[in-house]
C-alpha cells in the first residue's frame, strides 16, 4: 500500500509543485492540490479500516508524508494535520465516527482548543466565540 501511495504522491509531484508558490502567497493549501491528494487517497492513510480507511502504521504514513514535504512542505503539513483528527476517532462512539467517515477517504481539520461553539444550521454549521486556529 505504501509503494502504490508514493507512486500516487510521484504522479501528482507536478501539480503540488506549480501550486506551492501560490499556495504560500494565499496562506492556503490550494484547491486542486487538496483535490488531488484527495483522489490519491493520501487522506485516508490513518482512517480506521472499519470506516473505509487504509489505517496504516503510523511509520508508513509518516514515509508518504516526507515524501510530501520534499516537494512541498505546506502541502504535507496539511496532509499531517489532516490525519492526525482522523486518528481521534478510535476515542470517538461509533455513531460520531460513522457520521465523519460517511464519505470515505474522510478529510477533518480541526484545533484542539475549547473558546468556540459549532450549531447546525441549513447546509452545515456555524462557529461562533473565539477560535484562534485551526489547522488543515
Amino acid at each position: 500500500m505504501v509503494r502504490e501511495l508514493l507512486e500516487a504522491v510521484a504522479r501528482i509531484r507536478p501539480l503540488i509543485q506549480e501550486h506551492a508558490e501560490g499556495a504560500e502567497a494565499n496562506r492556503q493549501l490550494s484547491s486542486v492540490v487538496y483535490d488531488a491528494m484527495h483522489q490519491a487517497n493520501l487522506f485516508a492513510m490513518l482512517a480506521p479500516k472499519a470506516y473505509g480507511g487504509l489505517e496504516l502504521h503510523p511509520v508508513e504514513a509518516m514515509m508518504v508524508w516526507e515524501e510530501v514535504a520534499r516537494i512541498d512542505s505546506a502541502a504535507a503539513w496539511n496532509l499531517v494535520m489532516n490525519q492526525a483528527i482522523s486518528a481521534y476517532a478510535a476515542w470517538l462512539p461509533a455513531e460520531g465516527a460513522r457520521e465523519i467517515f460517511r464519505n470515505v477517504p474522510a478529510t477533518t481539520a480541526g484545533a484542539l482548543n475549547r473558546p468556540g461553539a459549532a450549531t447546525r444550521v441549513n447546509g452545515g454549521s456555524r462557529i461562533t466565540g473565539q477560535v484562534p486556529f485551526g489547522s488543515g
